[in-house]
């Protein structure tokens, strides 16, 4: 794995494990937010070392409830059904989850605090990118600029996943072993992957066969995580509220969030810029990360491009922007 071993810092009373690349600047950093059970081990090699070649300090970090951050194994398995049921409904809440979204992104920003970051470029993939929606409505000022992948505002009213990822999910239970886990995330991520190389193959089974071991045991983190997903029902009324420049890029061949989910997205923030890629799934390729490093870097360098000529002119940037927003 690129990059010095984990380290470990305590932020409230959670222990965040994170690992830090690239040369210390005054420049905004990097910050890469995964998505549900994933831990800073499924980031590829080539996002991590496209964005350092790119001058820029990468900082990456396990999420509560996988990897090696804390484990909240005393609040047992959520109720998933019920949150589920409400959500898909539109009911008032039958359930409470374990712990709100809100309370992952506020791990995010403790961590920052403590790393001494004042402002970051925050990338956020999955629910990952939920989070990150999160931290620009909650502190706007620490958000230099904000890239969303294969995310979802969680409006109502979005498509679903394709059916076979549906059953996939459905599947439910732990693996007994690190063997079984190395197997089983491996097909499920096969699966959300879009177009891959043989090269691109070769790559994801060795990074899910060293995730799996660095985040083992897998226990109930996942499901907690999902059942903070399902309660988050009302985040996409305050995504107008975002400030920072926004990217948006979507997969045109995401089965498990269809291309709707960023559209609607790009719809909701001021000003974001969408792009579809044709060839992405709900999978970051080796050959995607490289991909996806070049567009980070450009968005960081037009973000503060932008902030310095507002901060010369004294005025408030003259930015185009998506003419309608929804309901």
């Amino acid at each position: 794995m690129t990059g010095p071993a984990a380290s470990l810092t305590q932020v409230g009373s959670l222990a965040l494990a994170w690992r830090a690349h690239g040369c210390r600047s005054d420049a905004a950093p990097v910050v890469l937010i995964h998505g549900l059970g994933q831990t800073l081990a499924d980031w590829p090699d080539t996002l991590i070392d496209g964005l350092v070649a790119g001058g820029r300090r990468v900082l990456r970090f396990d999420n509560r409830d996988v990897g090696r951050s804390s484990r909240l194994d005393s609040h047992g398995a959520p109720p998933l059904i019920r949150l589920w049921l409400a959500a898909a409904l539109r009911l008032p809440p039958l359930a409470r989850p374990p712990y709100p979204l809100v309370d992952m992104a506020t791990d995010a920003i403790g961590l920052l605090d403590a790393l001494g970051v004042r402002s970051a470029h925050l990338v956020g993939v999955s629910m990952g990118g939920m989070i990150a929606q999160r931290i620009a409505c909650l502190q706007p000022d620490r958000v230099a600029s904000l890239v969303l992948v294969m995310s979802s505002s969680g409006a109502p009213g979005l498509p679903g996943p394709a059916r076979e990822v549906s059953e996939a999910m459905s599947g439910g239970g732990s693996s007994p072993d690190l063997r079984s886990a190395t197997a089983r995330a491996l097909r499920f991520r096969r699966l959300l992957a879009g177009e891959l190389t043989a090269a691109d193959v070769v790559e994801l089974e060795e990074r899910v066969e060293r995730s799996s071991a660095y985040g083992w045991p897998e226990g109930a983190g996942p499901a907690r995580q999902y059942a903070a997903i399902l309660a988050d029902r009302d985040r996409y009324k305050r995504l107008v509220e975002i400030k920072a420049p926004t990217l948006v890029i979507h997969g045109a061949r995401d089965p498990l969030l269809p291309p709707a989910h960023g559209a609607d997205i790009a719809a909701r923030i001021p000003h974001a810029r969408l792009i579809v890629d044709p060839m992405f799934g709900h999978e970051i390729s080796s050959r995607d990360g490289t991909r996806l490093a070049d567009q980070i870097l450009r968005h960081a360098a037009q973000a503060e491009a932008g902030a310095v000529s507002v901060q010369r002119r004294g005025a408030a940037p003259a930015v185009a922007g998506t003419p309608n927003r929804p309901a």
